[in-house]
Parts: structure tokens; sequence; C-alpha cells
């Protein structure tokens, strides 16, 4: 899906579920159905609100990191955020 962007109409939709062997009828209700909009747009908006502009987008406490990161900046950012007595 991330490979596909920007074609998320409801038609490619519809066919990505076809070729993942999800069927059609149900996935289309569900799609339709919209049961998840209004938690999708609140995650949204508490996403804009942070200040979250692209993915990946993580949060380590009060700490935002942006963009792709190795493990070792993830490490180091933990360390930083742990007590004194609980650094590595």
């Amino acid at each position: 899906m991330f490979q596909a962007q920007p074609n998320f109409e409801r038609a490619d939709l519809l066919r990505y579920a076809r070729d993942l062997g999800i069927p059609a009828e149900r996935f289309a209700q569900c799609l339709d159905g919209g049961r998840f909009r209004p938690l999708v747009e609140a995650d949204v908006e508490q996403g804009r609100q942070l200040g979250v502009a692209g993915t990946p987008t993580f949060f380590i406490n009060s700490m935002r990191l942006e963009g792709a990161a190795s493990i070792e900046v993830f490490r180091q950012v933990v360390d930083m955020m742990l007590p004194e007595g609980q650094k590595r």
C-alpha cells in the first residue's frame, strides 16, 4: 500500500483487497460503512496538533523523532530519556 501511493481511490482499494484475497463484497461494505472514520479523523487531528508532518514520526516521551532512524538513534534517545540510574 505504501508503494502504491497516491492510488487510494475506491476502485484502487477494492483492487488491492482482491489481489490480497480479501472477499470483495465484505471489504466494500467495510470501506463504505465508515465505521472507523471518527477514530481515524481523531488520530489525524491529534497528529496535526502534535506537529506530525509525515511518516514515520515517533514520540519518545516528549521528544519527536521524524523520518527513518537507525536503532542506534533510538537507543540514544531512550537513554537520554531514562533517569540517570537506569541508563545502559
